[in-house]
């Protein structure tokens, strides 16, 4: 992919070949079908499958930071499936109600070469996902109840091979990514009571109960280095609550106020991670993780007009044990040597409690039958009260604002995406290479639309995207965004 031309900021021209950012392109292919049966009036069975499929797909800020001979993901497969059946009835007591069954298969591959001389590591993660849902829902007089439950089984396989660079001989290693044969289960069981309290207010009190476990072994490792000779069998719960409220001012104003509990267990990639990540940072396993917990208030707006829509929101959130990557050791050292590459050793810890406060908007207003107005953007500032230094992770200023035309079958857009610069950083951010040295830039670009809906099924797209061929970085992302580029795209609805 190219990169704009234009640029402000030296530190984001790092293409590997000139304004070319080579490799990334692969190939894919996706495949989705859902098939719906009524059995009667109030109940159906629907039955879905999608599949999706990428080969060879490269890390490209592996190739542009860490100069990789090979980086890249092989396979990437993924394959869905589920059976949900619903039901309605003439009954307050229970009006209607569903139940999903479903399989989930997802495989992600690893391939890594440093140097050409290098041997070449291969590593294959697969998960399987087992999942049963069931909701329903009861009306009784000002109350409308929705409750249920979840249940999720994992199972992970794992394997890393090495490939000597000259004989080309396979040789197992004794460790892997994550745990092979790991088990990582969730339920959950909610219970929501949206209660019409006067006409025009409405209040809404929800409780859940989540419960995580996991069993895994660290193989391979010493068993030293970690307790119960490396096997564990850990579960963590949480019950929390929520309460919300929606004042209609008018028939097209309306103000919502809501308090919530969040609840997040450390997933198994947290847990037992042992692999490389970001730039030259190896992670390694921390099985002694707490869940992190927040607390969050918003208070939101909402208008409803025939020529104006409006809906903004700020928000404050409290976190505690907030989940992070940090400095680490293993072996006694920071530091692991992996073919002449000294990597950075660290892993998920709870690095201390933090805030979050926020605010969003999007509006649309509609000039006339030919020219509509729209924008939105988005503000969010986060603070780690622990260690005294930014979150991670936090996007800048970031939005969109656009005019559009329409005139019987064209429709016409013009409009600018724009980010702020982003040089807030955590500790965990100043060594990811993907960030350049002092921040992320601020960035503008322009694009073109224009729409042509040829019939009813059949509709024509044009669109030029960064006119002026701007050099810009997503913050966080791996690789500039592309420069001036055309599409042209045909769309059939059945």
């Amino acid at each position: 992919m190219r990169r704009g031309r234009n640029s402000d900021y030296k530190r984001i021209e790092n293409s590997t070949d000139g304004i070319m950012q080579s490799p990334n392109a692969y190939t894919a292919y996706d495949f989705d079908s859902k098939l719906t049966y009524k059995i009667t009036e109030q109940s159906s069975l629907i039955a879905a499958y999608q599949l999706a499929n990428q080969d060879k797909v490269p890390r490209y800020d592996k190739y542009e930071n860490d100069d990789y001979y090979v980086w890249q993901y092989h396979p990437q497969k993924r394959q869905l499936g589920y059976l949900k059946y619903q039901q309605s009835f003439n009954s307050h007591y229970i009006h209607s109600f569903n139940t999903t069954v479903s399989f989930n298969k997802q495989i992600e591959g690893r391939q890594t070469q440093r140097h050409m001389n290098s041997d070449l590591q291969k590593e294959k993660d697969e998960a399987q996902t087992l999942g049963l849902t069931f909701e329903a829902k009861s009306i009784l007089r000002k109350h409308v109840f929705i409750y249920g439950t979840e249940i999720y089984l994992d199972k992970v396989q794992s394997e890393h091979f090495d490939y000597d660079a000259i004989s080309g001989v396979r040789t197992k290693s004794t460790t892997s990514r994550y745990p092979d044969g790991a088990k990582y289960n969730s339920y959950g069981f909610y219970l929501q009571d949206e209660y019409t309290l006067f006409k025009n207010l409405t209040t809404t009190l929800g409780g859940r109960f989540s419960y995580f476990d996991t069993q895994f072994k660290l193989i391979g490792m010493d068993s030293t280095l970690f307790s119960n000779n490396n096997s564990y069998d850990q579960s963590f719960s949480s019950l929390t609550f929520s309460l919300g409220a929606v004042y209609r001012m008018t028939d097209y104003f309306h103000i919502n106020l809501n308090f919530g509990q969040a609840f997040r267990a450390p997933n198994l990639s947290d847990i037992s991670k042992f692999g490389e990540s970001k730039g030259n940072i190896f992670e390694v396993p921390n099985p002694d993780l707490e869940p992190e917990k927040m607390s969050t208030i918003d208070l939101g707006i909402k208008i409803n007009q025939s020529s104006l829509k409006i809906d903004g929101s700020l928000y404050y959130s409290n976190i505690f044990n907030l989940l992070a990557s940090a400095d680490a050791a293993f072996n006694g050292s920071p530091i692991i040597l992996i073919d002449s590459t000294e990597f950075k050793v660290k892993s998920k810890q709870n690095i201390g409690n933090a805030y979050i406060y926020g605010i969003e908007g999007a509006f649309r207003y509609i000039y006339s039958d030919h020219w509509h107005i729209r924008g939105n953007a988005t503000l969010t500032y986060g603070q780690n009260t622990t260690l005294s230094e930014p979150i991670g992770g936090i996007p800048p200023l970031f939005g969109l604002f656009g005019i559009q035309y329409r005139h019987n079958k064209y429709k016409a857009d013009l409009y600018t995406r724009f980010a702020a610069k982003q040089d807030r950083l955590s500790a965990d951010d100043m060594d990811d290479p993907r960030i350049p040295n002092g921040g992320t830039p601020p960035w503008q670009t322009y694009n073109f639309r224009l729409n042509y809906q040829i019939s009813a099924f059949l509709n024509a797209q044009f669109a030029v995207e960064n006119i002026l061929d701007y050099n810009y970085r997503e913050h966080g992302s791996g690789m500039n965004g592309p420069g001036r580029n055309f599409i042209i795209s045909i769309g059939i609805t059945i």
